[in-house]
């Protein structure tokens, strides 16, 4: 898990299907990892789960690993 003695950086496109709900896209600009979310409750869930899942300090990503 990282480390949030940092601020972190995330980008939230947004918009509204035909039924009038949130959808849309986070990306980490530092790690250019994105994920789709469908209703604003999704949101934080979202980033959370992209916490959680960024690797140590010194381990690779995974796109680093492949190439």
């Amino acid at each position: 898990m990282v480390s949030l003695r940092r601020p972190q950086s995330f980008v939230v496109r947004v918009s509204r299907d035909t039924t009038g709900q949130l959808e849309g896209i986070v990306e980490r600009p530092r790690t250019g990892q994105k994920g789709w979310f469908q209703g604003a409750d999704q949101i934080g869930r979202l980033i959370a789960h992209m916490l959680e899942t960024e690797p140590a300090p010194g381990e690779a990503r995974r796109d680093e690993e492949d190439g």
